[in-house]
Parts: C-alpha cells; structure tokens; sequence
C-alpha cells in the first residue's frame, strides 16, 4: 500500500460514501455524492454554470475516490447521474440539441455495460426520448408534408396526413424545454 492511500485513504472513505450528500463530509471534503446533490440543486434552480461546475466536480472527485484506494465504493452512478445532468442542461437550459444527445446516448451505453443501478441513467433516457420525439417531428415535417400541405389546402384528400402530422408536432412542441424562451435558435434544432 502506497502512501498517499495510507494517509488519504481515510479521507476518501469519508468523503466518498454514498450517504454523505451535504456540501461537505463530517471532515469538511466534498466528495462525488454531496457534488452531484449540488448540481441537481443548479439544474433544479435553472443554473447551468452551477450545474456543469458541480457536474465536473462529480466526475474528478469520483476519479479521486477509487485512485484513493476505495474501489468498492459506487463511482459509477454518481458519474452516470452527473451525465444525465449534463444532457439536461444541455436540452433544457442550453438548447444544444446535438451534445445533450450525444452526452444522453453515451450515459445510456455505460449504463447498459455496467453494474450500476439502472435508475443512475433514467434522465439520460428521459432528455434522450424526448429528443427523439421531437427530431421524429421535425422529421415527419420535413418529409410528409412539404408536398402535402398545399395540397392539403387545395383538397380534403391529404388533409388526413397534415391531421396525423400536427398531432405528432403538437406533441413534440410540448417537450420543448419552456425554458428556451420563444427566441432562442437551438443549434440542432
């Protein structure tokens, strides 16, 4: 046993236990839980520089936690949980469409491959079904309608089509993050 696991081998046991989720541990050390409570609280309060710092946190103190000697403690999940955080700023607050799916797929693939709680990736899944939804829309849109909503228009033959198409759209426009505000360009969008 090396020594930096002999001296802060104690310290990472603390601060890396799944029951501390305050700020800090007994001993004053922030460990990966009590940073990834702290970015739910950002993303929560609509802070995404707050949650992406805490979310970083959580990500470098779970490293820490099991170079420090405590393999046995869970470092997976509070990495999974911050990366479901991450989409959803990435969705919700940011509007980048693109990265929170990118970041919500690859949640979503760790998830699968590893020996973790399947709840540690449920927001990687939710902003990763809600994207899907809407980029179905947007899809449907682009392809089934262009050349149908004149026509539509000019008979009832189509206007079948253009029905099932706004249903599917007005679906997807109420997963639409209410945060973007009405002006906001969405890079992916």
């Amino acid at each position: 046993v090396d020594l930096a696991q002999r001296f802060w081998g104690p310290l990472a046991l603390s601060a890396c236990a799944k029951t501390v989720t305050t700020a800090t541990d007994a001993n004053g050390w922030p460990g990966p839980w009590a940073s990834l409570e702290a970015a739910q609280t950002a993303l929560d309060s609509h802070d995404a520089a707050g949650a992406l710092r805490s979310v970083g946190l959580v990500r470098r103190m779970a490293r820490a936690c099991a170079r420090l000697g405590q393999p046995n403690l869970p470092t997976a999940e509070p990495v999974l949980r911050g990366s479901g955080i991450r989409a959803a700023v990435e969705w919700r607050l940011l509007g980048y469409v693109e990265d929170a799916a990118r970041t919500a797929s690859a949640c979503i693939l760790r998830s699968d491959e590893g020996d973790v709680p399947g709840t540690a990736s449920d927001l990687c899944r939710l902003v990763s079904r809600q994207f899907r939804k809407v980029k179905a829309a947007v899809r449907q849109l682009n392809t089934g309608v262009v050349g149908s909503w004149t026509s539509a228009l000019a008979n009832a033959k189509h206007s079948g089509t253009w029905a099932a198409v706004l249903d599917q759209v007005t679906e997807a426009e109420a997963l639409l993050p209410k945060t973007w505000g009405a002006g906001l360009d969405s890079e992916g969008a």
